[in-house]
């Protein structure tokens, strides 16, 4: 079973990473549509509730010198993280990254408070705070049960900066 879901687990990443690479190299939807079908949105989607996959994609998002989550442990995940912290994200990047969790909403409604919690923490972490609140917005009253949402309203309600701002004040 262990080595199901560690095959399954190497499949959903290296998904993901392609569709980083696709988002990337395109401005806009309407490329990821023709190269995104609706079953692989779909997966995607349902993806992001499994929270290795979901830290994944967020420490892709928000590390700015990252260039693949594939192949981290979790130690290695966790470490990179803490080191994310402390440094101004990728904008551009995280951006795609967003694009990528907005079209996923679009695609598969039923996945918006997961996608939508996901997206919202990556606008926090990069500064967009009403942005973040907006995404917050998206999702239905079920939605706000996600650990992952009920961070991110915390956060807003009491206007928590993202960690690596309070370093670089510091500096």
């Amino acid at each position: 079973y262990k080595e199901e879901l560690d095959r399954n687990r190497a499949s959903s990443i290296a998904m993901w990473n392609f569709t980083f690479g696709v988002a990337q190299k395109i401005h806009g939807d309407t490329t990821l549509v023709k190269r995104i079908t609706a079953a692989k949105a779909g997966m995607l989607a349902a993806q992001l509730h499994n929270q290795k996959i979901r830290d994944r994609v967020i420490l892709y998002a928000v590390h700015p010198t990252i260039r693949s989550v594939a192949s981290l442990s979790s130690t290695q995940l966790i470490r990179k993280m803490t080191e994310a912290s402390s440094l101004p994200p990728n904008m551009p990047r995280a951006h795609s990254v967003i694009n990528v969790l907005a079209f996923l909403g679009v695609c598969v409604p039923a996945a918006i408070p997961i996608v939508y919690g996901t997206m919202a923490y990556i606008q926090w972490w990069i500064g967009e705070g009403s942005k973040a609140r907006a995404s917050i917005d998206k999702i239905s009253e079920g939605g706000h049960d996600i650990s992952l949402v009920k961070l991110v309203e915390y956060a807003l309600s009491v206007q928590l900066p993202p960690p690596w701002v309070d370093i670089q004040k510091e500096e």
